[in-house]
């Protein structure tokens, strides 16, 4: 996550993985806010990432919901 490895000393697979994450934009928002005081605006790009995960969580809700609402519908026969 860039906590205790470095994200500079990461290969680029491991960043890509890294960006896939919501938990590492969270804790780049954390540590320019709490540990180094940062403006809240320099967290924009951090909080435009995390907004990205708000879609597919919303998905994954709404498919919950319509899979338990109708669980015929949404079982799979072999």
């Amino acid at each position: 996550m860039g906590a205790t490895f470095p994200i500079t000393d990461m290969t680029l697979p491991a960043k890509i993985w890294r960006s896939f994450l919501p938990v590492c934009h969270y804790i780049e928002i954390q540590f320019g806010q709490v540990n180094y005081g940062a403006p809240l605006p320099s967290a924009i790009p951090q909080l435009m990432a995390l907004g990205v995960f708000v879609l597919p969580l919303l998905f994954s809700i709404y498919r919950a919901r319509q899979l338990t609402s109708n669980p015929v519908e949404g079982r799979i026969c072999a």
